[in-house]
């Protein structure tokens, strides 16, 4: 029914916020205002429709009206050593090593009794697609960040979108290939 987060931004009052816009803080937006991949993953939750038609360990498809939503996501655990204490496998610009290894994860989704017109909404969330961090990285790591560096990172902070509208009679199919740490949510909403 609800969930609860700790803290929206990098800013806190208990603790002094770190040098690097990407210090590690708990915030959903860092101390730029930059949106992090959980700021988006909240919204995608937030997409979701209230009857679930089914869900895995991987994925959940829900209803709303005429439309079904479709959230899936390969998520990593920490792996051993860092669950043990020792992180020194995490540095300034390396986060992603203290995870357990995984392949990416490949869904086949069909979705039957459906007539007529849809738009297909589909958005992706990964290390290639809204990770600000990453492109951070690309930029080349800038411990003081221009207003020009932070306005591009939040253009790329956003997940990728793609949109199409199709005239489906009976059953649409569709793959999704996600990578590790990646999420994708697809929409099929009835236009008529």
């Amino acid at each position: 029914d609800s969930i609860g987060y700790w803290t929206f931004t990098d800013i806190m009052e208990e603790l002094k916020a770190g040098i690097s816009p990407f210090h590690g803080g708990f915030g959903l937006i860092n101390n730029n205002g930059i949106k992090k991949p959980g700021y988006f993953a909240y919204l995608f939750l937030s997409k979701l429709g209230r009857e679930i038609l089914i869900k895995g360990e991987d994925f959940i498809v829900t209803r709303k009206d005429d439309e079904i939503q479709i959230l899936a996501y390969n998520f990593a655990y920490f792996d051993d050593l860092f669950l043990k204490g020792d992180t020194s496998a995490l540095t300034y610009e390396e986060r992603y090593k203290v995870f357990e290894s995984k392949e990416n994860l490949e869904n086949q989704i069909e979705i039957e009794g459906l007539s007529g017109k849809y738009r297909i909404t589909r958005y992706e969330l990964n290390r290639d697609n809204g990770s600000a961090f990453d492109e951070w990285l690309k930029l080349g790591s800038p411990e003081n960040m221009t207003m020009e560096e932070v306005e591009y990172l939040k253009m790329k902070s956003c997940p990728k979108m793609t949109a199409e509208c199709l005239s489906i009679e009976g059953k649409y199919s569709f793959n999704i290939s996600l990578p590790v740490h990646g999420l994708e949510m697809v929409i099929v909403k009835k236009v008529y």
